[in-house]
Parts: C-alpha cells; sequence; structure tokens
C-alpha cells in the first residue's frame, strides 16, 4: 500500500467516481493508503456507494460548488499521507502509475510528478501531456486564433507541447503536467500555497499551482514511462463542458503574471483573430461547396469561441459557480 492520499473531486459525475474508486481497490501494492472524495454535488447515491465500495473512503460532501480548486484544497485539508495524488473521477491509472509517481516525488524531493495521458476510449483523441513552457500571449493567439494557420500548428507540437514521445523513459522537468493525475509532497503546500481557488474556479489552477512551484525552486516532471487513461469532460453539464470557464481562467491568469496590460491585449486580439479565422473558413466552405465536413465542424469550433468572449467580459471579481 502506498503511503499517499489521492484527492478526488466530484461534480455530478457519480458513476465516473464510484469506477474510480472501485479501479483503485484493485491496484494491490499500488493502491493509496487514503483516499478523499470531494463532492461538490452531494448525494446519497455517492455517499452510499462509496461505503459499499470502500467504507474507509473519506467523504466531504460540500453545501455549494467549490469549483475544482476549491474542491482540491478542501481535500488537502484532510489529507494525512506522505505524498498528495490529484485524480480525476474519469482518470484510471495503469498499473504501476501511482506507486511510480510516489517513488518519483520521494527521489527527487520538491516536485511535481505526472504521467503520460493517453484515451480511456478506444479512438478519442490524444491531448498533450505536459507543456514545455509556461502559456503566454503568443501560444494564447497560436492555439485559438487563425495564428495557427500563418505559423502552423506544428509549431505548438514543437515548441509548446510536450508527448509521450519526445521524451526517454526518465522523467523530464517541464513547465506543466495535467491535473487529472499529478503527485507531490504534502509539505509543498507550505512552501508555496493551496490553490488559486479565488481566482480560478475550473481550469488553469493546476497551471498557475505548477507555475507557483518552480518559482519558489521546485521541479515539475513528465514521466513518460508512467500512463494514465483519462477522456476528459465527465462533469459535463446537457452534455457540455464549461468552456466559459476555460476563458475566464485563461484571462485571470494571463493578467496575474502579465498584468492588466497583458490581458487586454490578449482580448483584444483574440475576438479579431477568430473572426478572421472564421472568415477564411468561410471561404474555404464556399469553395467547396460545402462538401467538407471537417471544415463544417471547424467552423462550428470557432463560432462557439467567438460567442463565447463575450459572454466572460468582464472577468473581474472571483469565480462564479456553473
Amino acid at each position: 500500500m502506498l503511503d499517499a492520499a489521492v484527492v478526488i473531486v466530484n461534480f455530478r459525475c457519480e458513476d465516473h467516481t464510484l469506477r474510480c474508486i472501485d479501479h483503485l481497490g484493485l491496484q494491490g501494492g499500488d493502491r493509496p493508503a487514503q483516499v478523499i472524495v470531494v463532492d461538490n454535488s452531494p448525494s446519497e447515491s455517492l455517499s452510499r456507494g462509496l461505503f459499499l465500495i470502500d467504507p474507509t473512503v473519506k467523504y466531504l460532501p460540500q453545501r455549494h460548488n467549490l469549483g475544482f480548486a476549491g474542491g482540491v484544497n478542501r481535500g488537502l485539508h484532510h489529507a494525512m499521507r506522505k505524498t498528495v495524488i490529484l485524480l480525476n473521477p474519469d482518470a484510471r491509472p495503469d498499473p504501476g502509475c501511482l506507486g511510480g509517481l510516489c517513488d518519483v516525488v520521494a527521489r527527487e524531493g520538491d516536485v511535481v510528478a505526472g504521467p503520460a495521458m493517453v484515451p480511456l476510449t478506444p479512438g478519442r483523441p490524444s491531448h498533450p501531456s505536459a507543456l514545455r513552457r509556461d502559456p503566454d500571449l503568443w501560444t494564447a493567439l497560436v492555439e485559438y486564433t487563425v495564428a495557427h494557420r500563418v505559423v502552423g500548428r506544428s509549431w505548438l507540437d514543437h515548441n509548446y507541447f510536450l508527448r509521450s514521445k519526445d521524451v526517454s523513459s526518465s522523467p523530464v522537468e517541464c513547465a506543466t503536467v495535467q491535473g487529472a493525475c499529478l503527485a507531490f509532497p504534502r509539505t509543498l503546500t507550505d512552501r508555496v500555497g493551496e490553490f488559486d481557488a479565488a481566482r480560478f474556479f475550473l481550469y488553469w489552477e493546476e497551471t498557475d499551482f505548477l507555475r507557483r512551484v518552480r518559482s519558489a525552486g521546485g521541479r515539475v516532471l513528465f514521466c513518460s514511462h508512467l500512463t494514465c487513461r483519462h477522456d476528459g469532460g465527465a462533469s459535463m453539464v446537457n452534455g457540455r463542458q464549461d468552456t466559459e470557464q476555460f476563458w475566464r481562467g485563461l484571462y485571470r491568469y494571463h493578467r496575474k503574471y502579465g498584468g492588466r496590460l497583458t490581458e487586454l491585449l490578449l482580448r483584444s486580439a483574440m475576438v479579431p483573430g477568430m473572426v478572421t479565422e472564421l472568415a477564411l473558413l468561410s471561404a474555404l466552405h464556399v469553395v467547396r461547396r460545402g462538401s467538407d465536413r471537417d471544415l463544417r465542424r471547424n467552423m462550428k469550433t470557432v463560432q462557439m469561441r467567438l460567442r463565447e468572449q463575450f459572454r466572460v467580459w468582464p472577468t473581474h471579481g472571483g469565480p462564479s459557480g456553473r
């Protein structure tokens, strides 16, 4: 059994959470000594199901939705083990993953370690497991506007994203690993503070936390030899992810580290960049006479992103609930 506390934040994904707890119970020597479930949407079915699967799970129902950052902080207050592992309800660590992360943390000291993330469902797209560098104005524009069609999407793959195929079997230092599964020593938050729940309700909270870890002299390690399966989107509401919270988090992150001017520049460039991309795609749609399904899908994505920019203005003040 691992000297680790796993913290899981649940929001309207009881089935995923119960399956995750059941999965952890089958890990043998890779099983954590403490499991904490922070429930942002309390339900009797989850409480009862947890007791039936594993009565030792620490169940913490909340009166209102604290968001991911607030839920993690609540779980940290109850973590009593040497290592803390954050795990999404729809994440399934492969055999040896959690033990390997604990070994890296024990060996390396003040580090945050994350595994390679692979799709839980066959056929689902694979998302980058880590970032080479901190997000900045340029990377945001390349990722979300017409700029990626100018410099090429490959620029992000070579200069921003870090994938398992890019590294060796040893841990590699990087800027950020995915918050869906990561491990760090419990004492690390004594040095760098907890997650910034005042700014980040959902999304960008781990990016901010890991940046503060590195600023305090710690390191972030991507462990491509360890794997965790994860699709994402378990807490979708009405089949839709809370992308408005994503944009709010993005702008708050850039304001925190770049100031109001950086946030303003990003906002001022984001909408024209999306409008330009939509115009380009629309022109291609006419030329191809609407026969390209991928093109139509890309147009809908840009249209949705563009609408969301106006919904999240302004972003001053604390995060709102879903």
